[in-house]
């Protein structure tokens, strides 16, 4: 038998899907990551058959169905990193992250398939385009290329930030630290809650010339959340008339003016990157929703010299997140379809109307559980959606609020959730719809039926013939 006919052997994705065992793994995670996987088992097994050149007359269609099926159950979900997020919260760093698209899953198995050749930026200049920067360079992570930014642009010199800005860049990463590591001396400018742009222009004086040094203005919240619109502008200005660069922290903001805005009145990426900066980084598994990278795009000179750091050389973006975001990234050049084509817009978008009908249906189930008191359901304010929400209040039968979050934390599925007073609530904005039936489950079972704890009748010792319904 030769190998195409070998191959042909193979059933087809529809056929899988058919297989009771494969309809059991689709009912364990979902239709589009069994098709995922089924892919990849295919891929596998044609690639391990494609190297054999003995014993293939001796596998039959039969043997290669229980193969495919042995590959597509061996690697399950992993579903004790995976949970329910009932917090109402999309981000709770570094602990949850939202799901990303299916599309950079997909990106990301291509890249990890085989041998890749780089350079792997090809997320890059995607990103400058999309913002309109000249160039652009990802990074591990946005702490990561904010020390390396650090590095590039002030190194032997000065970074100039404001006091209110010494917050951490991430848990047990202080910007003193980042400084002194990236061999820049830090100065601190303005007030605990407030920084002018005289401050930063004092703190300028007798730096940036040939004689001076290197040196950097690192804006963060003090200056981007400011109430005077013109601030910004306002230090720009003054940094680059002393010459210094501006690089500036985004955090987790929002890509572009045409991105949805879910009532976020902080500056896109794009609006940072127009306003006269040097360069910008933001986190690429925030508001955009992707890997976990930090990324950053600004002028041609400022990114080159980010290149050329030690750090930044260090630091090289695996191929698979560079993929992975690089997919992302593309969803935003089609900005209304991100409703349908981005897992955290899904949430972000949900109409208000259809997570008020989801918590009416759930609170009666989640009612009928057993060592459940009371639940109902309730709206909201949200600011992370610009709108309101619903949400479930849950009150335990021993009134141990905080016992049955802790259960629930550690279940499997993990389902997180907040605490109001003595209950439990379920914000079902950050709760998928296909979520719904793993959290009613993980709450507790079904209260049996009053006077029917056998299921059968008492008198005649045979199983009833008229069931309870199941609560609505």
């Amino acid at each position: 038998m030769s190998r195409p006919e070998f191959l042909s052997q193979l059933p087809s994705i529809e056929e899988l899907l058919e297989h009771p065992r494969v309809a059991k793994t689709i009912d364990r995670v979902n239709r589009s990551t069994a098709v995922v996987q089924l892919r990849g088992a295919i891929h596998s097994l044609g690639a391990e058959i494609a190297r054999r050149t003995e014993g293939l007359p001796s596998l039959g269609a039969g043997e290669l169905l229980d193969r495919l099926i042995r590959q597509l159950e061996f690697p399950r979900p992993t579903s004790s990193a995976s949970c329910v997020n009932a917090t109402g919260a999309y981000f709770l760093a570094p602990t949850l992250r939202p799901p990303i698209a299916a599309a950079a899953i997909q990106a990301a198995r291509v890249a990890a398939d085989g041998f890749r050749q780089g350079p792997f930026q090809s997320a890059a200049p995607i990103a400058a385009k999309l913002v309109g920067a000249e160039r652009g360079k990802v990074l591990n992570s946005r702490p990561q290329a904010i020390a390396s930014a650090i590095e590039a642009l002030a190194a032997g010199g000065v970074c100039v930030v404001a006091r209110g800005d010494m917050t951490e860049l991430a848990p047990g990463v202080r910007i003193d630290a980042v400084a002194r590591r990236a061999g820049a001396t830090l100065r601190e400018v303005g007030a605990a809650d407030a920084a002018s742009a005289g401050d930063f222009q004092a703190a300028l004086e007798g730096v940036g010339s040939p004689d001076g040094g290197a040196a950097c203005v690192l804006l963060r919240q003090s200056v981007l959340g400011s109430p005077d619109a013109d601030l910004l502008a306002q230090v720009v200005a003054a940094a680059h008339q002393a010459g210094a660069t501006v690089l500036i922290d985004g955090g987790g903001a929002r890509l572009r003016r045409d991105t949805p805005a879910y009532g976020d009145r902080s500056l896109t990426v794009e609006e940072l990157a127009a306003c006269g900066s040097d360069l910008v980084v933001f986190d690429a598994a925030g508001l955009v929703g992707g890997p976990v990278a930090g990324v950053a795009v600004g002028t041609q000179a400022a990114v080159e010299r980010l290149d050329a750091s030690l750090a930044a050389k260090i630091d090289a973006i695996d191929p698979a997140v560079d993929a992975a975001l690089g997919a992302t990234l593309r969803l935003f050049e089609k900005p209304g379809d991100l409703r349908f084509t981005h897992p955290l817009h899904q949430l972000l978008d949900a109409p208000v109307e259809n997570l008020r009908t989801r918590a009416e249906r759930l609170a009666p189930r989640i009612a009928a559980l057993e060592g459940v008191a009371a639940a109902a359901a309730f709206e909201r304010p949200s600011s992370a959606r610009g709108a309101a929400t619903w949400a479930i209040r849950v009150e335990p039968a021993g009134g141990d609020a905080e016992a049955l979050r802790t259960r629930l934390a550690t279940s499997e599925p993990a389902v997180l959730a907040e605490i109001a007073e003595s209950a439990v609530v379920f914000d079902l904005s950050t709760v998928y719809p296909g979520q719904d039936s793993a959290l009613v489950a993980a709450i507790g079972p079904e209260r049996p039926t009053s006077g029917d704890t056998t299921g059968g009748d008492p008198g005649s010792g045979e199983p009833s013939s008229e069931a309870s319904p199941p609560p609505a």
